[in-house]
C-alpha cells in the first residue's frame, strides 16, 4: 500500500480547512430579508375575501388560514380559498381564529363562536351557559380548551 508519511496531518492541517471554508455559511452571503424574491404578497386577487388580514394560523393539520375584514379564507399552497357563506362564514369581519384539533379551527366573527374546517363547513357553537354569556370579543387557545373573552368576563370552553 502506498503512503505518504504524514499525511493524514497534512490533510487536517492544508485541504480539509480549505474544502469546508468553501461551503461554510459565514463565507457566504448573510441572508436578507430584503431581497425580493424572498417575498410573495397575497392580496383579495389571490383569494383572500379582503387585503386587510386579522390573524393567520396554521390548523394542526398544517393548514394556513387567513382572518380578513370580509372573512376567512384557507391556503392550499398556490392560492387563497375562501370560505364564504356556503361554508357556514358570514361575509363579515372574522375578528379572531384559533386552532382547535385535526384540520379544525375556532373563528370568531360578530360576536359568534364558529368551529370547522376547510371539507366540511363551519357551524356556530351556542354558548349561553349561564343566561348571558356577553358578545364574545377574542378567543385564545390555551392547553386545557379555549378562553373565550366577553363583555362579562372571561371563560374556559
Amino acid at each position: 500500500m502506498w503512503a505518504v508519511p504524514g499525511a493524514a496531518s497534512w490533510l487536517r492541517a492544508g485541504i480539509l480547512p480549505f474544502a469546508l471554508a468553501l461551503v461554510s455559511p459565514a463565507f457566504g452571503e448573510p441572508d436578507s430579508f430584503q431581497d425580493s424574491w424572498r417575498w410573495t404578497h397575497f392580496t383579495d386577487a389571490d383569494g383572500l375575501p379582503s387585503s386587510h388580514v386579522y390573524t393567520v394560523i396554521e390548523s394542526p393539520a398544517g393548514t394556513p388560514w387567513a382572518s380578513t375584514g370580509l372573512g376567512l379564507a384557507w391556503y392550499d399552497g398556490f392560492r387563497w380559498n375562501p370560505a364564504g357563506k356556503p361554508m357556514g362564514i358570514p361575509p363579515s369581519p372574522i375578528l379572531s381564529i384559533q386552532p382547535a384539533d385535526g384540520d379544525d379551527i375556532y373563528a370568531l366573527s360578530a360576536g359568534r363562536l364558529l368551529r370547522g374546517n376547510k371539507r366540511h363547513g363551519f357551524r356556530e357553537i351556542d354558548l349561553r351557559f349561564d343566561g348571558n354569556s356577553g358578545k364574545l370579543e377574542r378567543i385564545l387557545a390555551v392547553r386545557d380548551g379555549l378562553l373565550l373573552e366577553s363583555t362579562r368576563g372571561l371563560y374556559i370552553f
